[in-house]
């Protein structure tokens, strides 16, 4: 059974939404078997962050890690002792249902950037939800400005969209115009094209959007880049685009053993980019630190939910570069920067 979710503006204002499943399956599969001897099969190895709530439904600044055995969760009988367990950013797409020798009697495949999963607290109830989710509760220090919402759904031009074409999440990427149209180059050497997104095509394989844009723009006075060792080259190639836009950017080189005097400059109202992956580089990571302590806003280009860089984030994309023995490719993060430009080139010409 396949479930699509169709949104439709019919007025001429902003429409701001959220939408999700809440699918309940019977849990334990067999008779004379309790909850606790069933386990929930992953498509991924782990672990997973989980977000947790607080007692009002508010999400917390705590998280929890889900160590995975063979991919496996084990349904133990505390497991959701603190609520549902909230999976974001994309951590697992395919969930199954599967008895204690492992026999997996279904699954729930989505596309979604986040999902719940739940069963009450204490209860021994006879079932366990998945819950795929576009939107989720709010942190405890919302500001209830509905355009601020993380995990909100609202297009706007210049916005990066992420599209599932090769059998994973994120595996395409365009930049949205407006109108349900977007920009994209279908294929390496292809001639750069608009589409419909409310094509059947596009509708099955959208996997969200990203607005770094507004970030970039929303009065920064200084965007620092900081990209070391084999990410030196994804970090010196933004510096330069960015330089031929309207804004002044800073590449972190530490040159001549300069790297603490230079991030020493950060303030609040800067915006840092971190590119990092495994193994990540310690100076990278102390950029990070430096920008959390003084409250300036990060974005985090990295290889994993549980990166060091991560937490520091305010938006984190992560990039799974193809790897052979000790040499990874960095096609993938090139292209993610260049849509990063373009899509701030775009919309500072609007604004024109």
């Amino acid at each position: 059974m396949t479930v699509i979710w169709e949104v439709e503006n019919t007025g001429e204002e902003d429409l701001y939404f959220s939408v999700g499943g809440h699918p309940a399956f019977n849990c334990p599969l067999k008779e004379g078997e309790k909850q606790e001897d069933c386990q929930l099969i992953f498509d991924t190895e782990g672990p997973l962050t989980s977000s947790i709530l607080n007692e009002e439904g508010a999400l917390c600044p705590r998280t929890k890690i889900l160590n995975l055995f063979g991919k496996c969760l084990k349904l133990e009988e505390h497991l959701f002792d603190e609520d549902a367990l909230i999976i974001e950013n994309h951590q697992a797409q395919r969930i199954g249902l599967a008895d204690a020798d492992g026999k997996v009697y279904l699954e729930v495949e989505f596309d979604a950037p986040l999902f719940g999963i739940w069963s009450p607290a204490k209860k021994h109830a006879p079932f366990v939800c998945i819950e795929p989710w576009y939107g989720r509760s709010d942190r405890e220090d919302f500001d209830h400005i509905l355009e601020n919402r993380e995990w909100g759904n609202e297009l706007k031009p210049g916005d990066l969209v992420f599209f599932n074409t090769m059998r994973h999440a994120f595996s395409h990427v365009g930049i949205y115009l407006g109108d349900n149209r977007f920009m994209h180059a279908p294929r390496t050497g292809a001639e750069v094209r608009v589409e419909d997104m409310s094509q059947g095509y596009w509708v099955k394989r959208y996997n969200g959007a990203r607005r770094v844009v507004d970030m970039l723009l929303a009065d920064a006075d200084t965007i620092y880049i900081a990209g070391l060792r084999r990410s030196f080259s994804v970090a010196a190639y933004l510096t330069y685009a960015l330089s031929h836009l309207e804004c002044r950017p800073i590449l972190l080189d530490g040159m001549g053993g300069m790297l603490r005097e230079q991030i020493s400059r950060i303030k609040a109202r800067d915006i840092v980019v971190s590119i990092s992956f495994s193994p990540y580089a310690e100076e990278t990571v102390m950029v990070s630190e430096t920008a959390a302590s003084v409250g300036a806003r990060q974005i985090v280009i990295t290889d994993s939910q549980i990166s060091p860089l991560a937490t520091f984030s305010d938006l984190c994309f992560v990039v799974k570069e193809a790897q052979v023995d000790a040499f990874r490719s960095q096609s993938a993060t090139l292209c993610l920067v260049q849509s990063l430009v373009v899509a701030l080139a775009y919309r500072l010409g609007q604004g024109k």
